[in-house]
């Protein structure tokens, strides 16, 4: 599993409506973490993710705010939180988290689809993908060389959105790296591939798109399975 090149970047994941991670092993455990002493647990007010520092992070519910992402202070009270266990990390940017077993989930707001991922100098899929998430969602679909399979549409976490699976080239050696799948406002500016074929849900968070991915190896552990699933199900939008 390679790191990012050069800059680290931001993703994240939400499911709702029995949506699960796929998996052909056993199902996932429903048991939520608990909190280490000194972290914030589901009982008391969640750690603020703008506030710490990038590395290994204490077992807890941590709450990241919309604005991080979006690039802006529109939305101010809008917060995504979520529980964690031990073994996973903050690489450096806010809404990036990166599991001991390789899994990842992350948070952006979309803007527009590089033309090529691989190759960032074709520039932008030409016209742009409207402002819906239809829209979003078909021009992700038709990126040339990847495949893009499972579509539902349905409410998640209580927000109108498509959840599809969508994979890149079986291998990247000839791409450039950072693999960019879809620009973002804000920095880096870019929503990253790391070869994993990742589950996407597209959802429409008061009136503006909000993307939310799970990425994990395929040879993760039935137990490693069920503590990416904890997570998964921890994850709120709060007003």
């Amino acid at each position: 599993m390679r790191r990012p090149s050069g800059v680290l970047i931001i993703l994240i994941l939400i499911t709702g409506c029995g949506s699960s991670l796929p998996s052909s092993a056993a199902s996932v455990a429903s048991a939520r973490p608990s909190a280490t002493p000194g972290t914030s647990s589901g009982a008391g007010a969640p750690v603020s993710w703008e506030s710490i520092e990038g590395g290994r992070l204490p077992a807890g519910t941590y709450r990241l705010a919309y604005s991080s992402i979006a690039g802006s202070e529109s939305y101010p009270t809008l917060a995504f939180t979520f529980t964690l266990d031990s073994g996973w990390e903050k690489v450096g940017l806010e809404g990036l988290l990166w599991g001991d077993s390789g899994a990842k989930l992350g948070f952006a707001v979309p803007d527009t689809v590089y033309a090529d991922p691989c190759d960032v100098g074709r520039g932008l899929v030409d016209p742009a993908p409207g402002p819906t998430i239809d829209e979003m969602t078909r021009t992700l679909f038709e990126i040339p060389g990847w495949e893009a399979s499972g579509w539902e549409w349905d409410s998640y976490m209580g927000f109108i959105g498509s959840h599809f699976r969508l994979a890149g080239p079986p291998n990247l050696d000839g791409c450039e790296e950072p693999v960019r799948l879809v620009r973002t406002p804000g920095w880096p500016g870019f929503v990253e591939y790391f070869g994993d074929p990742l589950d996407v849900w597209l959802l429409n968070v008061r009136g503006t798109r909000v993307l939310i991915y799970a990425s994990r190896p395929e040879d993760m552990s039935v137990s490693e399975v069920a503590e990416l699933q904890a997570v998964f199900d921890s994850i709120q939008i709060t007003p």
